[in-house]
């Protein structure tokens, strides 16, 4: 490996992330989340669980490369690395992702908002400042799409079922 590469069973991401040009992954939903959060390129290559899936949204989002399977050669993960280095577009992308996880705010505050929402008649206690709260009214639900920003464009948000009440 080169000198300037990292390879553990546990790598503390938020005292790495802040320094790392391109990260190198199984696919895993946390250390994705993780490095968009930091804005970084990503080359995934992973086939368990839902790896596949979170790969191809990497790709599909332009955040980085999709190697589509668990084991590459070495020659191909160089490429893939070189690539994502070379490509600005991954950086740009990863970075316009990193700006919607920051603008969504914190994760905490909307679930509390949302709970609050669906057990109190006048709706959301909690505030961080960042984001609006979250309302879900008797006719249907006002869910905050950019939650979900980190795997979808803008213009095609998705929206959450209606919550059922018993």
């Amino acid at each position: 490996l080169p000198s300037n590469a990292r390879v553990d069973t546990f790598l503390p991401y938020d005292q790495l992330l802040p320094h790392t040009d391109v990260m190198i992954t199984n696919g895993g939903f946390g250390g994705v989340q993780r490095a968009l959060s930091y804005g970084v390129p990503l080359v995934v290559a992973g086939t368990t669980e839902d790896k596949p899936e979170v790969a191809g949204r990497v790709a599909w989002s332009g955040t980085g490369i999709n190697l589509r399977t668990g084991t590459p050669s070495p020659a191909r993960l160089r490429r893939a690395v070189r690539s994502a280095l070379a490509d600005p577009r991954y950086r740009i992308e990863a970075a316009r992702l990193r700006r919607e996880i920051i603008g969504a705010g914190d994760p905490l505050v909307t679930i509390a908002n949302t709970i609050e929402s669906l057990v109190s008649p006048t709706g959301p206690a909690v505030s961080d400042g960042a984001t609006q709260p979250l309302t879900v009214g008797r006719a249907g639900a006002d869910y905050a799409p950019k939650t979900c920003a980190a795997y979808q464009r803008p213009s095609e948000l998705w929206t959450a079922p209606t919550p059922s009440r018993r």
